[in-house]
């Protein structure tokens, strides 16, 4: 299961759950396709069960944080 946390200006925005980390990075570009929007990039990294989406902004990134692993 992975959690989506939307990052930056000191809030923490809880965008979900879902099942699979594909499914999770899915419901993102979902929104920015209903929300009209194209990020000109995205860098990705993984660190300590946390894989950030670093997507242009410079100050905002998303968290794909995976829960329940034992």
């Amino acid at each position: 299961m992975f959690e989506v946390h939307w990052m930056g200006h000191g809030q923490d925005n809880y965008h979900g759950t879902f099942p699979t980390l594909d499914e999770a990075q899915q419901s993102v570009m979902d929104w920015w396709k209903e929300n009209n929007y194209e990020p000109p990039y995205v860098r990705q990294w993984t660190r300590d069960n946390v894989t950030i989406w670093d997507y242009g902004s410079h100050t905002c990134f998303y968290h794909f944080v995976e829960v329940g692993k034992q």
